[in-house]
Formats: C-alpha cells, structure tokens, sequence
C-alpha cells in the first residue's frame, strides 16, 4: 500500500494482484505545514501499449468550513482495472 498523508489528511492506494487498484482519500480540514489541507483527489493512470496514457475518473475528499471550525470530507474510493501490458516508460 502506498500512503501519503498531511497530518489527518491523506490519499492512499492498495493494488491487488497486479491488476486492480483502489485509490482513496479522506481530507479532515486540518493544518499542515501551517497550511489548511480542504481537498484531497486520488485517480489512476496509466500508459497504454501504444504509449497513450490512460487516466482513470477522479474522486475528491472537500472539507467544508461551519464558520467557526471545519468538517471533515467523506472518504472517497476508486476501484481501477489494469489490463493492460505496456512498457513503464511512457
């Protein structure tokens, strides 16, 4: 699993098998680095065979303002298909 996080924050992926991927995302509203974190997107791309690229739809996690705090986003998820064998250097 790959993981990136900013604080509570974060945007992860989990591969099975070489062939399915599933992205997702949660964004809390918080501050990192002194900077409010109010939206994370995941996605998927890849290069195909013929060296076009793919890009899978995207999903995004907002964090909306109540005035005087910040709610946290729904946790968005993605299932993604590889089928394809193509060079990695596209």
């Amino acid at each position: 699993m790959t993981k990136y996080t900013w604080r509570a924050s974060y945007a992860s992926s989990q591969e099975s098998n070489y062939v399915w991927y599933y992205p997702k995302a949660r964004v809390m509203g918080n501050l990192d680095s002194g900077k409010r974190v109010i939206s994370v997107t995941v996605g998927y791309s890849l290069c195909n065979s013929d060296g076009s690229r793919y890009s899978s739809p995207t999903k995004t996690s907002n964090a909306t303002s109540s005035g005087s705090s910040w709610v946290a986003g729904s946790e968005e998820f993605l299932r993604v298909s590889d089928n394809v064998t193509a060079p990695s250097d596209c």
